[in-house]
């Protein structure tokens, strides 16, 4: 299984909509802040509607604390950027 990750959203729909996105196929969000918004913006909770309670979110404080926990889980690791 993969997860997704965004590196610093800025736009809360884009947000909102891969929040979706990952509930549909049960796939966990990773979000590396700063983030342009409030991840409680009213913006994201419009868009995502009730996928956001059946979501798995996971926030980072930056890319530094993200690799750190990824290195800890001692698994082969592979990252595609878009």
């Amino acid at each position: 299984m993969f997860n997704i990750a965004l590196y610093q959203p800025d736009i809360p729909q884009n947000t909102a909509a891969i929040i979706r996105l990952c509930s549909c196929f049960n796939t966990t969000l990773e979000i590396i802040e700063p983030c342009g918004f409030h991840l409680d913006d009213k913006r994201i909770k419009r868009v995502a509607m009730d996928y956001l309670d059946k979501s798995k979110i996971i926030t980072y404080r930056s890319y530094e604390n993200f690799l750190i926990k990824k290195k800890s889980q001692n698994r082969k690791q592979q990252l595609f950027a878009l």
